[in-house]
């Protein structure tokens, strides 16, 4: 009889030490895992021909999101949307996700900005026709 009660012992405090495992993996996933941050509407290399580029994005385990050092106002489910203006050129496009324990997850985008005007000056009237702009 204390043979059995011992085991039953053991096994309660086996699922108890495995609960306080599971409930303490839990509350520190943030610290395990980071920030998370997905930008939907831009890519590396774009060639843009409007000044202004909306990014939108969502973000996950973030206090905060910055685009090029400014900060960005989100919904309490994580997404956002900022609109730039970019100049024309090369230009880079940071992003970045501060996570409450101070980690950063940062991605930068390379966009050129090519004016419509500056393109067509450019080309002769048949070059420009030849364009297929959609």
């Amino acid at each position: 009889m204390g043979s059995n009660r011992k085991y039953v012992l053991r096994v309660l405090l086996g699922v108890f030490l495995a609960l306080i495992a599971l409930y303490t993996l839990f509350q520190t996933r943030d610290l395990l895992f980071g920030a998370h941050l997905a930008v939907t509407t831009i890519y590396d290399g774009q060639i843009a021909s409007d000044s202004l580029l909306a990014i939108e994005g969502r973000m996950r385990h973030a206090r905060q999101v910055n685009i090029n050092g400014n900060e960005v106002k989100t919904d309490p489910d994580g997404y956002f949307t900022e609109s730039i203006l970019l100049s024309p050129g090369y230009n880079l496009v940071t992003v970045s996700a501060y996570d409450r324990f101070g980690k950063i997850v940062e991605k930068t985008y390379r966009v050129i900005y090519t004016p419509l005007d500056t393109l067509e000056a450019t080309k002769t009237p048949e070059e420009i026709q030849d364009i297929d702009l959609f």
